[in-house]
């Protein structure tokens, strides 16, 4: 029987994952266990944890990610869009190709497809 893994469908930063990976490898030989706490409590170390976790929210975010995660469909519709863009003024901006500009506005996606289609 393997180790069971511990696995989340939205990971909120790196050092979550960090943790969710130590746990995962502490588990292997030991045994692991996450237990919630209600606040208020009177569980020894409990309210200074609370009060640690208060300190710690109140600071200025300081670290390489960001505060706010970006989803990555936000930012591959953003570089598409960038991208396309950037095609668009090269095709604009190019000398020559006067005939083919009179018939092709820019990048067209249903003529990409029915060009890479055709036999070669």
């Amino acid at each position: 029987m393997g180790v069971p893994e511990v696995r989340t469908e939205i990971t909120c930063s790196n050092e979550c994952t960090c943790t969710i990976k130590a746990l995962t490898e502490l588990s292997v030989f030991n045994s692991v266990r996450l237990l919630w706490i209600p606040g208020h409590s009177d569980i020894p170390g409990n309210e200074t944890a609370d009060q640690l976790a208060k300190q710690a929210a109140s600071q200025n975010f300081v670290g390489p990610e960001p505060v706010l995660g970006i989803p990555t469909t936000k930012i591959r519709s953003a570089a598409r869009l960038w991208a396309n863009a950037q095609q668009r003024k090269l095709w604009q901006t190019t000398s020559g190709c006067r005939q083919a500009k009179m018939f092709l506005y820019g990048p067209d996606k249903k003529l990409s497809r029915y060009a890479l289609s055709l036999l070669r």
